[in-house]
């Protein structure tokens, strides 16, 4: 993360620098205390590291996953281009796919979300990778493959812990739930939606027009057609760039 920002990649270089001609020098001068000071040179470059680190992730999340938490995903498919233009790491490249791949579904550009799905390689990428494919064969009817990837998502949940466990979880009830809609299963979903879409000011606005969305969607087919105006509403008045904006204008056209 700080190779994409380069005065960070700088600071943390000099850093590195001025710790490794310190440990020498002072090693030179008092070379009794040679432990200590390499020691004292390694936990100074560690913790400012972490520092130049937790800097650099503020920061992408500020300048770029911010554009697309505020549905504008085509401004955030624009800088994550800019700033991978020049990562040729495997890393990176892995990196820049599935960045790519989820600003490609908001958009609800699937071929092209699959091309990125595609390059997705680093292991813990893989929970992104198989959300993507699920959204993907759900859009195209392919249910079982969908399944499949639910599955898949199911063994990476065994093996996880802590947050990692939460989020694969959370992806795990999300592709249950974009199934469940796609075959207008949606007895007892209202109760979900109900709890955790309102218009949560916790919430960043992308989540809150997705919920919407698919809110709206939900009580279409459960007949209740005022109640799913005023979602679609919320998703066609905050939706941007989206997919959301673009689904809830055509089931607003159809409730007309």
């Amino acid at each position: 993360m700080i190779s994409l920002y380069k005065s960070l990649h700088i600071v943390f270089w000099v850093v590195a620098i001025i710790c490794a001609v310190g440990a020498v020098v002072f090693s030179w001068l008092y070379p009794e205390q040679v432990i200590s000071i390499i020691s004292i040179a390694v936990i100074f470059f560690g913790f400012t590291g972490i520092f130049i680190i937790r800097m650099a992730r503020d920061k992408f999340k500020r300048e770029v996953m911010a554009l697309l938490y505020e549905c504008r995903a085509n401004e955030f498919l624009d800088k994550v281009d800019e700033l991978f233009k020049d990562k040729n790491s495997k890393s990176g490249k892995s990196t820049y796919a599935w960045l790519t791949a989820l600003g490609y579904d908001v958009l609800g550009d699937n071929e092209s979300m699959l091309k990125s799905c595609q390059n997705i390689t680093e292991k813990s990428h893989m929970p992104e990778y198989h959300r993507r494919m699920i959204t993907y064969y759900v859009d195209i009817d392919e249910i079982d493959k969908a399944n499949t990837e639910i599955e898949k998502l199911k063994i990476l949940s065994s093996r996880a812990s802590g947050p990692d466990k939460g989020l694969i979880e959370q992806y795990i009830g999300e592709g249950i739930r974009a199934i469940r809609i796609r075959l207008n299963d949606v007895e007892g979903m209202d109760q979900f939606y109900e709890g955790s879409s309102g218009i949560d000011v916790q919430t960043v606005l992308l989540s809150k027009v997705s919920y919407a969305q698919s809110y709206g969607k939900v009580l279409i087919l459960k007949g209740e057609n005022e109640k799913a105006r005023q979602q679609l509403l919320f998703a066609s008045k905050y939706g941007g760039d989206t997919k959301y904006k673009k689904i809830a204008d055509t089931l607003l056209s159809q409730l007309d």
